[in-house]
């Protein structure tokens, strides 16, 4: 989303009505990032306060700090995260405003969801430190989980793999390597948090030890590297994208 965005951004400036297009187009993506990370925050708060509770009550090990929603304890933890009446809501309104097609797209939020891996989301930042004492965001990746192409959003049978939704770095942070070592740690995110699936799950949600993306076809720059990483074409979406996968 934000790829797509960058490579036509100098094109956009070039030209008054290109302009105002760009200033709409930053905008909605801002809308949409923040809506997911509220929604992420609220989720990570609401198992942190989980643990924290248990903690105190001694029933849980306190040497285990991972933030994330264990997929193999999906009844006592995951749970927690959809009687959240806050993060449901908030869930509910980044995937109502999401332009891409996703795996909550057509879920009903009134029932709670059969595959625990849906609940895992991760936001990535590059921060550099200036010698003011600003930090600076150079660099940004998120990874969720993505349906295929032709995966069918209506049906219980949902093919879906974690994917990059969104890579891109500063333009004067650009060709230093950044976006290479955000690939690297989002694949390695996927293979060491995301392969576990809960026993009970119907849908075709889990990991396969692989990360997928999507990427227009024109952004030579972007297919570039992500060829260079590993990644190939497996298909075409409806809407022309470039559907690509690696081997996480």
């Amino acid at each position: 989303m934000l790829a797509m965005a960058s490579t036509s951004r100098n094109q956009q400036l070039n030209n008054w009505n290109g302009g105002i297009e760009f200033l709409r187009t930053k905008s909605s993506l801002e809308k949409q990032l923040r809506h997911r990370l509220l929604a992420v925050e609220e989720g990570r708060t609401t198992i942190l306060r989980f643990k924290n509770a248990s903690n105190d009550l001694g029933d849980f090990s306190t040497t285990q700090d991972n933030e994330e929603c264990p997929i193999h304890d999906f009844k006592t933890k995951c749970r927690l995260l959809w009687a959240n009446d806050n993060f449901r809501s908030k869930l509910k309104s980044a995937v109502m405003i999401a332009s891409e097609r996703n795996a909550w797209q057509t879920h009903n939020f009134d029932l709670t969801p059969r595959d625990p891996a849906l609940f895992n989301h991760l936001m990535m930042t590059v921060i550099q430190t200036c010698n003011s004492g600003k930090d600076d965001v150079v660099g940004y990746c998120e990874v969720a989980w993505l349906p295929r192409p032709n995966s069918d959003l209506s049906g219980d049978d949902l093919d879906c793999a974690p994917s990059i939704v969104n890579l891109i770095t500063s333009p004067l942070y650009r060709r230093r390597g950044i976006a290479s070592k955000l690939i690297d740690v989002a694949s390695r995110y996927a293979r060491t948090q995301w392969e576990k699936r809960d026993p009970d799950s119907t849908t075709r949600c889990t990991a396969r030890k692989s990360l997928g993306l999507y990427v227009h076809p024109d952004n030579a720059s972007a297919l570039y590297l992500y060829r260079k990483k590993g990644f190939k074409v497996e298909e075409e979406s409806e809407d022309g994208l470039l559907y690509m996968m690696m081997s996480a």
